[in-house]
Order: C-alpha cells, then sequence, then structure tokens
C-alpha cells in the first residue's frame, strides 16, 4: 500500500512542468535551510 501511495506522488511530480518544479524545489531547499539554520542558532543564543 505505502508503494501504490509513493508510485502517486512520484507521478503527480512528474506532472508538475519543469519549471514550476524548480521553483518548488528551490522553495522547499530555502525553508528548509532556514529551520536548520534557526535550530543551529537558538542552542547558541540560549547559551549566550
Amino acid at each position: 500500500m505505502k508503494h501504490l501511495n509513493e508510485h502517486a506522488w512520484v507521478r503527480q511530480w512528474k506532472e508538475i512542468p519543469a519549471g514550476r518544479r524548480a521553483l518548488l524545489n528551490a522553495a522547499v531547499w530555502g525553508l528548509l535551510s532556514i529551520v536548520i539554520c534557526q535550530l543551529l542558532w537558538l542552542p547558541g543564543q540560549a547559551r549566550m
């Protein structure tokens, strides 16, 4: 069942136009990097 669900996600992802897919990819990675930076930054601030 999980395999079928993953396959549906992949099919949906491939249906998205290439330009929009690149934009989504950049947005996701950008948000992820901001979250990681915040998680690394906050403990450092708490120590000061």
